[in-house]
This record gives C-alpha cells, sequence and structure tokens, in this order.
C-alpha cells in the first residue's frame, strides 16, 4: 500500500519547491511555512508542522540512499490519509497564495517563517561541536574570534588627505 517510495519523494519535492526555495533549514521552513500557509489555528498549525516534518525525514532516509525504517513505514501506513490530505491542502494554498513572481515569492515565504539568528547560531556551535580534531577546532575558533574583533579604525598615513573629504 504505502510502499510508493517514488510518491512519498515526489510528495515532499512538490512542498519544498512550493515553500522551501532555500537550501539550508529546509526542514523547518517547510514545515512551519506549510502550516501557516494552511491555517492561522495554533493546533492545526502544530498537526500541519508536525506531519510535513514525518515526511521530510521519510524522504531524507529515502533520497540520502537509506531504507525505511519499520517505525517509519508503519507511521506511513497509519497516517497516509492524512498525509496526502495535508500535502494537497498545502499546495492548494501554495498554488492559491503565494506569487509568482521569485522575488516577491521569496519574501511573502520569509514572511511567513524564516530561521532567526539564535537558530542559525544554535546549528552553527552544532556543527562546531561535531569537529573531531583539537588542530581544525582550534583553527575554527580563532577564524569566529577573528570575524568577532571589530575592525580596525582609519588611520591614513596623510592625515591631511582623509578619503572622506574628498
Amino acid at each position: 500500500m504505502w510502499d510508493e517510495v517514488d510518491r512519498i519523494v515526489d510528495y515532499a519535492t512538490a512542498l519544498e519547491a512550493a515553500v522551501a526555495p532555500e537550501t539550508d533549514f529546509s526542514r523547518r521552513r517547510m514545515s512551519f511555512r506549510s502550516a501557516k500557509l494552511v491555517s492561522a489555528d495554533p493546533s492545526e498549525q502544530e498537526a500541519i508542522a508536525n506531519i510535513v516534518k514525518r515526511l521530510y525525514d521519510v524522504r531524507s532516509s529515502i533520497v540520502h540512499g537509506g531504507s525505511l525504517s519499520d517505525k517509519q513505514r508503519q507511521w506511513l501506513i497509519a497516517n497516509c490519509h492524512e498525509l496526502e490530505h495535508r500535502v494537497r491542502q498545502v499546495l492548494i494554498a501554495a498554488i492559491r497564495n503565494v506569487p509568482s513572481d521569485e522575488a516577491e515569492r521569496r519574501t511573502m515565504l520569509s514572511i511567513l517563517y524564516d530561521p532567526a539568528d539564535s537558530d542559525r547560531g544554535q546549528f552553527a556551535l552544532q556543527k562546531f561541536q561535531e569537529i573531531r580534531t583539537e588542530p581544525v577546532r582550534t583553527e575554527v575558533a580563532a577564524r569566529i574570534s577573528a570575524a568577532l574583533a571589530p575592525a580596525p579604525k582609519h588611520s591614513p598615513k596623510n592625515p591631511e588627505c582623509d578619503a572622506d573629504d574628498v
């Protein structure tokens, strides 16, 4: 029944194309934007976001060379009708509400949801902690420190000929 791997990947690809044109935070963008496109009700948004997250996780297992776990397969069988219903809801809402102009589309989607700097910082910290070798960790830490250091003050060689005065 829900052994249709192509169908799962197609659904996830359609959602991603419709609501998450960016290449980072795809799962989060897809789930939150999908939820907000379909409903203003927080409990329904949560249900939609959860089902889209699960779909994205299943899709990731498939496209990155893995196979579906028994747990994923059981979830798909138990939720196939709800999953199809929610995917269709999101796609219809996207067709009706998301502008076709690329700049307008990206603006509208980022208003629906865009990761906060705290999300990006947490992701950077997580990736930093995954570095296994101490010399690389030290080098990356030094580069981060250098990026955080205040820029040196402009001191022209000839104080009478400041570039700002020209």
